[in-house]
């Protein structure tokens, strides 16, 4: 069975805009973008300002979203030396839009990741094993992304990993989908197991034994229709998102500070670090 890509079937999303309703797909497909910028935390925690990259670029659904949530977002105060701080970080947003009835949809914030954006110049992963794409995907036309959770050793081996998100650029129930992420879930966990971390900085401290990265794993191929339209910043990307699995070995508390598919490709995130927000992400 061939399945259609949705990126073909919901090509008008890319050109949403606040109060323009995009083509009807089916119920579960979301549209999506990453939206990154900085901000800095007052001592008491509140949000002093913040600014969105490349604000002209974005929808303008999403810049008043941000203007009407971001500032009333609190976090956990930052301590140095024991003493309240200010703190300026960097933030990436995943920004959703779904359908809420035939002519309205809901542009809401649902993930988000809070300070070092890319921990990959601080972690050279050595991937011994390449990630292999299935031939079963490949004819099918299945893409997607895997978002690995991966434990690793001061050694720089990887002790644990699993896949905590899978999405899927493919259109189905959740029924027909659901072997195609374990599909692709179980290829990128084989490649992972083998890849060893080289530090420049070192991310471990004081008695910890080992640390959690989020890592995406991008399978994108070439199609029928032609290839799969490149990301843009500030442009909607349908996909049918999958749900969040639970990773029993991994720190519970600090998966809350961030999420699962708030990550670029190609960047790695360590979990627990950077700000703690204490407030709900909001939507309009």
């Amino acid at each position: 069975m061939k399945y259609r890509l949705i990126s073909i079937l919901l090509l008008g999303f890319s050109c949403v805009g606040w109060g323009r309703s995009p083509p009807t797909p089916r119920e579960q497909v979301e549209a999506s973008m990453l939206v990154t910028g900085t901000l800095v935390v007052a001592r008491e925690g509140s949000v002093a300002s913040y600014t969105l990259d490349h604000p002209e670029k974005l929808p303008a659904a999403v810049v008043q979203l941000a203007q009407n949530v971001v500032p009333r977002w609190r976090f956990q105060p930052v301590v140095l030396h024991g003493q309240l701080v200010r703190a300026k970080s960097t933030m990436t947003l995943r920004v959703v839009a779904r359908h809420s009835d035939a002519t309205h949809f809901v542009v809401a914030i649902r993930g988000e990741t809070f300070g070092s954006r890319d921990e990959s110049k601080n972690l050279a992963a050595s991937r011994d094993r390449s990630i292999h794409y299935p031939r079963d995907a490949v004819d099918a036309g299945v893409s997607g992304t895997v978002y690995l959770l991966v434990r690793v050793d001061r050694q720089g081996e990887v002790d644990k990993v699993a896949a905590e998100q899978v999405n899927l650029h493919v259109m189905g129930t959740p029924r027909e989908l659901a072997p195609w992420r374990r599909m692709l879930a179980s290829s990128a966990i084989r490649a992972a197991r083998h890849w060893r971390f080289n530090f420049s900085t070192q991310p471990l401290s004081g008695r910890m034994d080992h640390w959690v990265a989020r890592i995406p794993v991008k399978f994108t191929l070439n199609t029928y229709n032609g290839p799969l339209r490149p990301i843009v910043y500030g442009h909607w990307n349908p996909y049918m998102p999958g749900p969040h699995e639970s990773v029993p070995w991994a720190p519970q508390g600090k998966l809350q500070d961030s999420s699962a598919d708030a990550i670029s490709d190609g960047s790695i995130a360590i979990v627990g670090r950077g700000l703690h927000l204490l407030t709900p992400l909001g939507s309009s």
